[in-house]
Parts: structure tokens; C-alpha cells; sequence
């Protein structure tokens, strides 16, 4: 048998594909505007009913049940909330100081008020909505929230950095067949460590045509994929649910490159080159991925 010293390319994918993000499945705003009944009808009619037809959970404090005091409770509300509302109708000054609060961790905010009150100076360069009734409330502060959720995806998904390495990889010759085994090893960090952890549920591999992927000895299920592009995903599963600051995930991939009998030539070396995604599925949404691959890979000599 006759081996060539050469490189056959062979790709992941057959198209390049970029980075892009999925629908999230959470998004949590918190609601500040006093607690007064001519206020309920804005919250119920206008505010609600536009962060639910957006898939987004909106919440008042007086809607939760909760046991520590109720600044307490405003702190930790806002401090783990995706996106505040805020009614400053009235200029009311508990509501003031918890949005100021809000500014103060940097969190998005969205405010609104009745015509009839002045907007603040140093809110008047804010995202602001001025409405005369509730349908008009409810109008415009859809358009802000799917503006809002398309920030708040960026965030979440910047707030996530993935790293491929191949740590080994070998091929495995036959008398007739050439196959490639690749161990790879994915490091998921988080850039920052405020708020609460993630928890990563699962994550899809997605890849070219025949290729196997093996976690703990058993095979990762896989099914036809919904990227163009990418013949095949293979379900991963995390190490643990919940991380802190950083977590790995390892698994391995064979693929045969060659076989004598489809009339292929058996080389001592292929590079495997293309590009991958790592489709992650977390507590506040999926978020995908693009990992290239250049890898050369030839037979260990024993």
C-alpha cells in the first residue's frame, strides 16, 4: 500500500458562516412607579402587556412576595433585572432615587411619563417616552423593549467568551480506511463576575458530514442541523449546570477521511480546516458561536 506525503483539506462546513445570536427565552424588567391606584391602569393596560408581547417578564415590587425590607428588595431587584421601566409621571422622588440607583449599576433603562409632566434635564437625552394615553404608551414602548431586547442579547451574549483547543488529535490507518480522532476541549469564561451566574443547560456542536462526536465513552445524539451550511449538530453536555467564572467542556470527534474501497488514496496527513459553531443554551437564552479549525493530523508512529 502505497502512502503519499501530502494535505487533503478537508472542511466542517461548506459555507462561512458569522457569529449571531438566537432568541433569548428570559429577559426580566423591573417596574418603578409609585404604588398609586391611578397608576394601575398604565401598569396593567400599557407597561405589562407590552413586555409580555415581547417575551419579556415585567414585574412590579408589589406583585412579589419577598422577606427582607423593602429597599433591601428594590436593591436586589434591580441589581439582577436585565431592563428597568420607569414611570417618572408626577416626579415622584422615591422614584427618582431608584433610578438613579438603576444608572448608578449601569443597568438599561427605559423611561416614561405623562405629557403633562416635565421631563428632567438630565433625563432628556435618555430613551424617553412622552405618552397623552395608555394605547399610545403601549405603542411606543414596544418599539423601545424589541430595541431594548436586541441590547440586552449583545450584553448577555459579550458577557460569554468561548475558546477552542485541540490538546490531541491522531490518525488512525487501516489496511483500507483512514480515520481522524480529535479531542477537543472548549473553555467557556465570563468577562465579568457581577450579577447572578449563569446556568449553561446544554450546548450543540455543529459540523460538516460524518463526523461522530463521543462524550464519557458514549455518543453524543446528533440530528440534521437548522444552519445552513452544516450538514449535522451533536447535543453536548456541560461538565456542571451552574458556573462561576469559568467552565470546560471536552469531547471527541472521528471522522473517516479516506477509504481505499470508494477508490480514495490513504496519505500519512490531512488537515482538517473550517469552521464549527458552539451553540450554548443558557438560563437566559442560546447564543452561538464561531470557532475555526486548522488542524493537521497524521498518524502516530509507535
Amino acid at each position: 500500500l502505497k502512502r503519499a506525503k501530502e494535505t487533503l483539506s478537508m472542511s466542517f462546513s461548506e459555507v462561512p458562516i458569522i457569529l449571531f445570536m438566537n432568541k433569548d427565552t428570559s429577559i426580566f424588567a423591573f417596574v418603578l412607579m409609585p404604588f398609586a391606584k391611578e397608576y394601575d391602569d398604565k401598569y396593567k393596560l400599557g407597561i405589562k402587556p407590552s413586555a409580555e408581547s415581547a417575551g419579556i417578564v415585567a414585574e412590579r415590587l408589589d406583585e412579589q412576595k419577598y422577606s427582607e425590607e423593602m429597599l433591601e428588595r428594590i436593591h436586589r431587584q434591580i441589581e439582577v433585572a436585565d431592563l428597568i421601566i420607569a414611570d417618572i409621571t408626577g416626579l415622584n422622588a422615591n422614584v427618582f432615587y431608584e433610578l438613579g440607583y438603576a444608572i448608578a449599576k449601569e443597568k438599561l433603562c427605559i423611561t416614561i411619563s405623562h405629557v403633562d409632566t416635565k421631563t428632567p434635564f438630565d433625563l432628556s437625552h435618555k430613551r424617553h417616552i412622552i405618552y397623552d394615553s395608555i394605547a399610545e404608551l403601549r405603542s411606543e414602548l414596544e418599539k423601545e423593549i424589541e430595541w431594548a431586547k436586541a441590547e440586552i442579547k449583545v450584553k448577555k451574549a459579550s458577557d460569554l467568551e468561548v475558546k477552542l483547543s485541540i490538546p490531541h488529535s491522531m490518525l488512525n490507518i487501516s489496511s483500507y480506511n483512514a480515520e481522524a480522532e480529535m479531542r477537543f476541549q472548549i473553555d467557556i469564561h465570563r468577562k465579568g463576575l457581577e450579577g447572578i451566574p449563569p446556568q449553561i443547560d446544554y450546548a450543540y456542536f455543529y459540523c460538516g458530514k460524518d463526523w461522530s462526536f463521543f462524550q464519557n465513552g458514549e455518543e453524543c445524539p446528533k440530528t440534521d442541523s437548522d444552519i445552513e451550511g452544516f450538514s449535522g449538530k451533536h447535543l453536548i453536555k456541560p461538565p456542571i449546570s451552574k458556573m462561576n467564572d469559568w467552565m470546560q467542556v471536552k469531547f471527541t470527534g472521528t471522522k473517516e477521511v479516506a477509504n481505499k474501497f470508494n477508490g480514495d488514496e490513504l496519505k500519512d496527513e490531512y488537515n482538517m480546516i473550517g469552521i464549527a459553531i458552539f451553540r450554548v443554551f443558557t438560563n437566559t437564552g442560546s447564543y452561538d458561536f464561531k470557532l475555526n479549525i486548522n488542524e493537521n493530523i497524521s498518524e502516530v508512529p509507535f
